[in-house]
């Protein structure tokens, strides 16, 4: 199907007059189009899961007892953010303002988290 309409367009740049090296050129920015797009695609996924694996590390986090070391490093850096210094809790703080989820790093609860981390998903 691709190669038919790669072959509809050749067969009209050529009636068009245009020469066959006009039409190589043609193809190719086409296919470097695609390539680039797949390649902006692919990286965006791959940001996106970054943010999951964040999102879903903070909420191992909450549900730590406050004696464990992980919970204690969590507290402090969120007295680092509460400073107003940027640290990793920042980066958590506006990746749940951005998504809508301001009352979860509030209450400091994400209730169910996979059924959390799916609503993200979306």
């Amino acid at each position: 199907m691709k190669m038919q309409a790669v072959v509809a367009v050749g067969v009209f740049l050529c009636i068009a007059g245009v020469s066959v090296n006009y039409l190589f050129i043609i193809i190719v920015i086409i296919i470097i189009s695609i390539i680039i797009i797949i390649i902006i695609i692919i990286i965006i996924i791959i940001i996106i899961t970054c943010y999951i694996s964040y999102i879903r590390y903070w909420c191992y986090l909450l549900t730590k007892p406050l004696h464990s070391h992980p919970k204690q490093c969590y507290n402090m850096l969120k007295s680092i953010d509460d400073a107003d210094r940027n640290c990793w809790a920042t980066k958590i703080i506006t990746l749940l303002y951005k998504y809508g989820f301001r009352f979860i790093w509030i209450g400091q609860d994400a209730g169910d988290v996979n059924a959390f981390i799916r609503i993200l998903n979306i």
